[in-house]
């Protein structure tokens, strides 16, 4: 009788645990992955770093993604020396971005947990695909999401040269697309376009650096 209680006891600490381990790892969400469709290596670097940006949301998602990049960008690139303009004219960076697209993606899977072996008919009709469960309770499901996002960058740097009496505007345009996929959560999608701005702008200032 010890032996069954002392395994019972195991089982739940276990449960317990993992379920603690999963909130820690919530808590700290990692911010994804990028590929880049081209690689970008800025060849020309003005000197004077004034920087204008410019971002747009044609996603139609509605989480301001817009808003909230402009503002993260703009406090990084001030914390690196940057002048903030809001003529493009008298800039010597410009940055230009647009959210083609923020998708959100459903992952149910079975939780083992929390069907009861006992008085419930422990065999179903469903079965397994891409991760879901045909014909089974909701309420014995894990629900999370995997989040998608392609941004298209332009960075454009220019100088001003001089050329005996007169001075040129010299320009180099560097385009990448940049694809973001998230690690599995549980986070909204206004929480998870937060954290797809600070990877992009992440991104964008590594660019500028390198």
């Amino acid at each position: 009788m010890k032996t069954i209680f002392s395994l019972i006891l195991a089982i739940f600490l276990s449960v317990f645990l993992v379920g603690c381990a999963e909130i820690s790892s919530n808590q700290q969400p990692n911010l994804g992955y990028i590929a880049t469709s081209a690689p970008v290596f800025l060849s020309e670097k003005p000197t004077q770093k004034i920087a204008f940006i410019s971002i747009n949301d044609t996603s139609g998602t509605g989480t301001n993604f817009d808003q909230i990049l402009s503002a993260n960008l703009s406090d990084a690139l001030r914390q690196n020396g940057f002048y903030i303009t809001n003529d493009e004219n008298k800039a010597t960076y410009i940055i230009k971005g647009n959210l083609n697209y923020f998708a959100r993606f459903i992952l149910r899977e079975v939780d083992p947990f929390a069907r009861p072996f006992f008085g419930r008919d422990i065999f179903r009709r469903g079965f397994y695909r891409r991760g879901i469960w045909d014909d089974w309770d909701d309420e014995y499901e894990l629900q999370s999401y995997v989040y998608k996002a392609q941004i298209s960058l332009l960075i454009r740097t220019q100088n001003s040269v001089k050329k005996g009496k007169k001075t040129s505007v010299q320009t180099h345009d560097y385009t990448t697309n940049l694809n973001w996929q998230s690690d599995k959560n549980l986070y909204s999608k206004y929480e998870m376009s937060q954290i797809l701005s600070a990877k992009i702008t992440e991104q964008i200032i590594n660019f500028l650096s390198n």
